[in-house]
């Protein structure tokens, strides 16, 4: 193999570009023999990128953020009966496909309602992926006894059962799959007396029948999306 040693090397044309090719498999090496040029070039978009042994070539930009978004939404009234901690209502679901197993599903849910019980001490939301739920408390934590659950809104007087208020959800899960995956908002109302007792769970609305502006009717969501991580 021989050399050339010279300070600066110009095209011999004006205006002409400088071609540097190698011979036959060979390929164009600069920095001292360190970094080994791609000899053909790559596709609108990509870059030039190092495998960190001094070889280059193009490569694409990764995609970054939402890769899809899927919902459900509720706005009619309607009324569970028979609600607790441990025995939630499926409110909303939605069905996703990730494209990719290591991107991340974002749930985003909005439940409203209340219950008829006067004596309910609190509404809450679980989530569920397929059939197991995901996003919840751990009560081995503090009491094995307690409930688990996602989030809650504490009704904590006669007054307010009344009116509908919402409860919301916020969970990033990593599903590991490219399988359809069906996600699920759940809901309750909860009273416990001596015992866990039956609420009757309301959906977008206030538990009491008025037929005046002092209440009204809501909307409950449950929006998923897949993102990179």
């Amino acid at each position: 193999m021989s050399s050339l040693s010279v300070d600066a090397i110009t095209a011999k044309t004006a205006n002409t570009n400088l071609t540097l090719t190698g011979s036959g498999t060979g390929k164009v090496v600069l920095g001292d023999g360190s970094l080994v040029l791609p000899d053909a070039d790559g596709t609108a978009g990509q870059f030039l990128q190092t495998n960190g042994s001094g070889t280059l070539s193009f490569a694409s930009v990764a995609d970054a953020g939402v890769v899809q978004v899927k919902g459900a939404y509720s706005d009619a009234y309607a009324t569970h009966a028979n609600t607790n901690v441990d025995n939630p209502v499926d409110i909303l679901s939605v069905s996703i496909t990730p494209t990719s197993a290591s991107n991340k599903i974002l749930i985003v849910g909005q439940f409203t309602g209340n219950s008829t019980n006067t004596a309910t001490q609190y509404m809450g939301v679980k989530l569920v992926r397929g059939s197991t739920e995901i996003g919840s408390g751990d009560s081995a934590t503090w009491n094995a006894g307690v409930g688990e659950i996602h989030s809650s809104d504490v009704l904590s007087g006669d007054g307010d059962y009344t009116k509908p208020t919402s409860v919301h959800a916020l969970f990033l899960d990593s599903p590991a799959t490219t399988s359809a995956t069906t996600y699920k908002l759940q809901a309750f109302a909860n009273r416990f007396g001596s015992s866990l007792e039956n609420s009757t769970l309301i959906q977008n609305g206030g538990g009491y029948a008025y037929n005046n502006k002092e209440t009204a009717v809501g909307t409950s969501s449950l929006i998923v999306m897949e993102v990179t991580p």
